[in-house]
């Protein structure tokens, strides 16, 4: 049964700390989507979808075994009676080795049929000379099956790195929105004090009914503001819940569950230095290149004549059927030739193979270029984003200091609500703003990873 916990409308993060809220680590986090989520576990699969076609591939190598029974009877006449085993063994060259054994009689056999009475052995071999004898199907198979490996492998990969970059993007905006919450948590709980000191100066005449009203107006303006903001919390929790799972089925976070501060989830160092030929992504591209070099190097074969020769050792056999000695002079053997004239048809998949090999080329350079500017526009935003985080960071430690003093002056009558309240507006607007810069900042490094494929 799918477990839903949903969250009511007017969850209030004031609640969560009466409920002692519990933490639920970004490490944690990702531990479970990594074990429970299904695209990993349609990465894993991955390895054997790869282990499936080698072994389909090295089929190709198997030993096969024929056995042929052939009889005619008519009006109790015996035309003939024909008995056949055979053992042949491929080879990766364009060699296969066989072993027959024959055996035949009857009043109207075949003459060219015909075997000694206690059968005869055929040991031999067939080849082919030009075609396929150092790269046939067989070859070309377990080639192709290596690259079919190597690009489960890279499949893999790019799948766990696409879900971590995702689930860690949802993390963060999650943590930004708690962030903020407490922010303007902390701002309402201010408005609610001036609106109470306020109101007891009206009514001890201290101050005009106005201010009451503007602070009242104060209060209001930021509980709406805090709405917003818990609308999009609401909404970062439903997406961080989308990649939690748990036997095959969604699971959504309980409302006493709060994120890790978004300054400790930073990614770690990256290595920016690493050369971009080893990324996943152009591996990929790389090994469909080498796909069709195995494709084309196999066409390239049927361009050659097919010559095919066998030869037999033939072998009598004694009463228990056991080959007697080898004699030279008892053999036999076939060349067979064919070679189309035109060649045509593979000539003309020799050509689709060439102009396929030179637009994956130009899309391996398309990709290569696409990632080294996206690699490096991400640093150059890096950069100015930790510099803008850095200023934020100033511009919060000298608003606090203008909002001490005017809170400083308002206590001594000097100044007014209005005042205050705009110094601390301007505060608790950067305070948003440096949490909005720190989770882009986050994103950006988080997708820097994605782009080299460090998650």
């Amino acid at each position: 049964m799918r477990i839903l916990i949903l969250l009511s409308a007017c969850f209030l993060i004031s609640r969560l700390t009466a409920q002692n809220p519990t933490e639920f680590a970004y490490s944690e986090y990702m531990d479970q989507v990594i074990t429970h989520h299904p695209i990993a576990m349609q990465a894993s699969l991955q390895n054997d979808l790869a282990e499936a076609n080698t072994l389909q591939a090295r089929g190709n190598l198997d030993p096969k075994v024929y056995f042929t029974s052939d009889q005619k009877q008519f009006k109790e006449t015996d035309y003939y009676r024909f008995y056949e085993g055979k053992v042949s063994i491929p080879t990766l060259i364009g060699l296969e080795v066989n072993s027959k054994f024959e055996q035949a009689s009857g009043d109207f056999l075949n003459p060219e049929r015909s075997t000694p009475e206690n059968g005869l052995w055929n040991i031999g071999v067939e080849v082919d000379l030009l075609r396929g004898f150092l790269f046939n199907d067989r070859r070309a198979a377990l080639q192709l099956a290596e690259t079919y490996t190597g690009l489960a492998q890279i499949e893999r990969i790019l799948l766990l790195n696409q879900l971590t970059y995702s689930a860690s993007v949802a993390y963060s905006e999650w943590a930004a929105n708690y962030e903020s919450l407490l922010e303007m948590d902390e701002g309402i709980q201010l408005a609610e004090t001036y609106l109470e000191n306020v109101s007891e100066s009206v009514r001890l005449g201290d101050k005009p009914a106005i201010d009451s009203i503007e602070a009242s107006t104060i209060l209001r303006d930021r509980q709406t503001v805090r709405n917003q903001i818990l609308q999009e919390f609401q909404k970062s929790q439903w997406m961080v819940g989308q990649f939690l799972w748990q036997d095959q089925e969604a699971v959504l976070l309980q409302q006493n569950v709060v994120p890790q501060s978004l300054e400790t989830i930073f990614p770690v160092a990256i290595n920016t230095n690493q050369e971009i030929s080893t990324l996943p992504l152009l591996q990929k591209e790389q090994l469909k290149i080498e796909q069709l070099e195995i494709k084309r190097r196999l066409t390239r074969e049927q361009l050659k004549p097919d010559l095919n020769i066998g030869y037999y050792q033939l072998l009598n056999t004694d009463n228990s059927f056991v080959p007697e000695s080898l004699r030279i002079n008892n053999m036999k053997y076939g060349i067979n030739f064919s070679m189309p004239v035109f060649r045509r048809k593979a000539r003309g998949k020799l050509n689709q193979l060439n102009t396929e090999m030179q637009l994956q080329n130009l899309a391996l350079q398309n990709k290569q270029n696409e990632l080294l500017v996206k690699i490096n526009a991400t640093e150059t935003t890096i950069e100015l984003l930790q510099e803008q985080k850095e200023n934020y960071e100033q511009l919060i430690q000298e608003l606090e200091i203008l909002l001490e003093a005017e809170i400083t002056k308002f206590n001594y009558g000097e100044s007014s609500v209005f005042l205050v309240n705009k110094r601390q507006e301007k505060l608790i607007e950067t305070q948003i703003k440096l949490i909005e810069t720190e989770q882009k900042l986050t994103n950006q490094l988080y997708y820097l990873n994605y782009l080299l494929n460090n998650q």
